[in-house]
């Protein structure tokens, strides 16, 4: 974190906890008045397939749902797997970063350096109103 938040163009860092990836991408977004755009394609999963198949099978932790009624409104519609997915609470704290797109070289660089997986997964742009997060 502290290497990351030296980098000329890193402009947020933010952990990812109990209130999933949405609610903190919610959080940095409006705080900088910003809306975001989410590639839900981008997003990684620690377990892959497997992981939509404990979905199926209705492995769905109440917190996630929780996540999505305190802050959906603000968010575009989005169902099932993806919605339950980018607002479970169950996280380990990977980062958020938000870098200018500049920097995004040098800091998933920095990161894949200390052998930590780095994704761009989407970008912000100015506010226009409506859902702070909607998707690519």
């Amino acid at each position: 974190g502290a290497q990351l938040s030296a980098l000329p163009g890193v402009h947020a860092i933010t952990d990812v906890t109990g209130f999933g990836l949405l609610g903190h991408l919610l959080e940095l977004a409006e705080g900088a008045g910003l809306s975001a755009t989410l590639d839900l394609t981008s997003v990684p999963l620690l377990i892959g397939d497997r992981l939509r198949d404990y979905h199926a099978q209705g492995a769905v932790p109440g917190g996630a749902r929780r996540n999505w009624a305190s802050y959906g409104d603000r968010v575009s519609p989005v169902e099932g797997f993806d919605r339950d997915i980018l607002c479970d609470p169950q996280t380990s704290g990977g980062l958020l970063i938000s870098a200018s797109p500049e920097a995004s070289p040098e800091v998933e660089g920095l990161l894949r350096e200390a052998g930590l997986h780095a994704d761009s997964i989407g970008h912000l742009t100015p506010s226009i109103g409506g859902p702070t997060i909607g998707w690519a």
